[in-house]
């Protein structure tokens, strides 16, 4: 996916200061559950300001860098409106997942995050729905947790909008 490295940035610091601001309410969260002696939510609380402050850590050491997604991210087939293996904002398609049926194919649509600014597939689970068809109440998911679940990414066409351009 072409984007340049101030938009990354840009998204990279967002996340950021979203996750320190979750750390330093998670922290005045802790120190109230310890004054309470409340040792097991103060341990679970103290697990998530980790879990905040290792993302920001991660996200810090990705400023600056243009790489593009993890190649097991990269469509498995593909139709030949563009030579781009990668899901783009527009693109749409079928998740495949082989079962012991045979196969479940989920149409989808990949769309920006609003939060994060993140390319992420928006599944249309209605009954015979179509890959091109509109999506109007679907459910978010991650390319990732697609990948991590065993789907395999099949393009079937590309939309172009203002939407899928910004």
């Amino acid at each position: 996916m072409a984007t340049n490295v101030s938009q990354q940035d840009e998204t990279l610091h967002k996340v950021i200061e979203w996750c320190e601001q979750r750390e330093v309410e998670g922290l005045r969260l802790a120190n109230a559950l310890l004054q309470k002696h409340d040792l097991a939510a103060y341990a679970v609380v103290k697990a998530q300001i980790d879990a905040y402050h290792k993302t920001a850590e991660h996200c810090r050491s990705m400023l600056g860098y243009s790489g593009s997604m993890p190649s097991c991210l990269n469509y498995e087939d593909i139709d030949d409106s563009s030579p781009d293996l990668q899901p783009q904002v527009g693109d749409y398609g079928v998740a495949v997942l082989e079962n012991a049926h045979g196969q479940e194919e989920i149409p989808f649509h990949v769309e920006r995050e609003e939060h994060t600014g993140l390319p992420v597939a928006l599944l249309n689970i209605r009954l015979y729905a179509k890959p091109e068809d509109d999506i109007d109440d679907g459910q978010y998911v991650s390319l990732f947790q697609l990948y991590l679940d065993g789907f395999m990414l099949s393009r079937t066409g590309r939309k172009r909008n203002k939407d899928a351009e910004a």
